[in-house]
């Protein structure tokens, strides 16, 4: 509010001694504007009397973004190479620049001799905005020596794309001398594997409703050539409303157009892997149809369909593969449902059920338009307790209790085969990303609603 009214003040000409009028150029007060930076206002407003400016029309030229730009709150995740946090977005240049632009200046057309406000030392503030993200942070050191390079700029390239929704999404992407950020939508009903842990098992028509946008979110994945690979409880979340996000892609793998291309890399989650994944014989999209069918079993039994438990890597594939090792399904399953995970887990790809067998099969009789599942207008058979757009009491306070200090900026060496070397920045040229068609529907969001404080309560 102090900067809106400093700019109304600006404009109604009550700070002249913040104006320029002489047209100095940079010779002004105010600071300087940083090298690169476009549409930078912080060093002064350039507002030429013209139709143009005066219309509401919001500026297309954003600043680079940053992690400066945003305030860590909690912590809400943890992998083998980074964390997750949750941030508050601050007001920057940008911003204000759009809120200059919604000025009505007609007036201004009296005041001889103005034709244009330049050089305006406005306040360099940086103010919460209310707008709230999960930021993912990864060391580019650990990524070298782990050799998840193109692991994490496959992720990056397949959520620049992503526009479903049922799938998280990215709005900015950056990095830094040491470390790459993923800043994405922050979903806080809580992942699917925390919910299961603590009901053990769900309804059926609970799975049903889940199971189904898992299907959409998988069938526009595969439309743009990409295997998902890793589909799991523990990467599903639920939103607010009770409606699922998958995330995390690092392991899927792109350019997959032709129907029946065939992959050979060896990656995934073990208890999920296909038994084509384990002999190494080729898969297809297919694999993410067998996850799909240990997500539901899971999801109705409660437990894994292949006694795999407290297993050894060797033996747990070892039982995947045995094609003489039927699945047993409980007896309170359902013959539609049943049916359906003996489609699902077939051990030989080529007799697993296709999404369209899958969209037509029985157990989703109930469903008689998909469109309507695609526009979120199922009702959530449950909605989790969430208080405010920052609750994190859905979140495993594993995760939650710990400090919420990301670790300093470190060299940029790192030691491989016992010789230093400098880390190349090839890789990841081009991995900056800017969603401004999310970034507009977040602003009519947030702009009709009141901003309410954040809830870190849950401790």
């Amino acid at each position: 509010m102090r900067v809106l009214a400093y700019l109304k003040n600006i404009i109604m000409g009550q700070c002249a001694s913040c104006l320029d009028t002489t047209n100095q150029g940079d010779s002004g007060r105010g600071p300087k504007r940083k090298k690169g930076r476009k549409n930078s206002i912080m060093g002064g407003i350039n507002v030429s009397h013209s139709p143009a400016h005066n219309s509401n029309r919001r500026s297309k030229k954003v600043k680079r973004i940053g992690k400066d730009d945003f305030k860590i709150h909690k912590v809400i995740g943890k992998g083998s190479y980074g964390k997750v946090y949750l941030v508050e977005r601050l007001e920057d240049e940008a911003i204000l620049a759009s809120t200059v632009h919604q000025i009505d200046l007609s007036h201004l057309s009296s005041m001889s001799g103005l034709q244009t406000i330049q050089q305006a030392n406005l306040p360099q503030l940086k103010q919460p905005s209310g707008k709230f993200f999960a930021m993912k942070c990864m060391k580019k050191s650990t990524l070298y020596q782990t050799d998840q390079v193109d692991t994490v700029r496959s992720e990056r390239d397949i959520l620049a794309q992503m526009d479903h929704p049922f799938t998280v999404k990215l709005y900015y992407a950056f990095q830094t001398a040491t470390k790459l950020y993923l800043i994405m939508e922050f979903v806080n009903g809580g992942e699917l594997f925390y919910h299961l842990k603590r009901e053990q098992r769900f309804s059926e028509d609970r799975v049903r409703f889940y199971a189904a946008e898992c299907v959409l979110a998988i069938e526009h994945l595969h439309g743009l050539g990409i295997i998902y690979r890793d589909l799991k409880p523990e990467n599903i979340l639920l939103d607010s409303e009770g409606h699922i996000k998958i995330t995390d892609f690092g392991l899927s793998k792109t350019g997959q157009i032709k129907e029946g291309s065939e992959t050979y890399s060896f990656c995934g989650t073990p208890e999920y892997l296909a038994p084509e994944i384990i002999a190494g014989t080729g898969h297809t999209k297919s694999v993410d149809w067998w996850s799909l069918g240990l997500l539901i079993f899971e999801m109705v039994c409660g437990f894994h369909p292949f006694k795999i438990k407290n297993k050894s890597h060797y033996e747990k594939f070892k039982i995947i593969q045995d094609t003489s090792q039927e699945v047993q399904i409980p007896h309170y399953v359902s013959p539609q449902m049943k049916s359906l995970l003996q489609g699902l887990l077939q051990k030989d790809s080529i007799n697993r059920l296709t999404v369209d067998k899958i969209k037509t099969h029985e157990f989703f009789s109930s469903i008689t338009d998909w469109d309507v599942v695609q526009r979120r207008e199922l009702t959530p058979p449950y909605i989790p307790t969430v208080s405010s757009d920052t609750d994190i009491s859905n979140i495993d306070r594993y995760f939650t209790r710990e400090l919420p200090e990301e670790t300093p900026e470190e060299s940029l060496k790192l030691k491989a085969l016992g010789k230093e070397r400098e880390i190349k920045d090839a890789k990841f040229e081009g991995f900056s990303f800017n969603n401004e068609k999310e970034q507009d529907k977040l602003r009519q969001t947030t702009d009709t609603r009141t901003q309410i404080g954040i809830d870190l309560s849950y401790q």
